[in-house]
């Protein structure tokens, strides 16, 4: 659990592939739901979203932007729609949330 507006800091590892991106979505979410709307909160495996930095296969990036309630982080493949799900996270919570899916 997270503190409403603290950062929001995820690890991953072992990524094969260099077209991959991070992105969080509401816990109920699945990854059809990175077709549309707002992605705001998403980074490249540099760790941000202009990559000035090396990318990485293993790492951590944080975002600054999460909103309360319950989320969950998906590792997507390729850069253009539709994307596609390589891995998932277990579901976590910012603010004072109540349940956790």
């Amino acid at each position: 659990r997270y503190e409403s507006g603290a950062p929001v800091s995820l690890s991953f590892a072992n990524i094969w592939s260099s077209r991959f991106w991070i992105t969080v979505y509401p816990a109920d979410s699945t990854p059809d739901d990175a077709q549309s709307g707002s992605l705001e909160a998403w980074a490249w495996p540099c760790g941000d979203q202009t990559c000035n930095g090396d990318t990485m296969s293993s790492g951590e990036v944080s975002f600054n932007t999460i909103e309360d309630g319950v989320w969950r982080a998906f590792i997507m493949l390729d850069m253009y729609s539709p994307y596609e799900s390589a891995a998932f996270s277990k579901t976590f919570a910012v603010g004072a949330v109540d349940q956790i899916l």
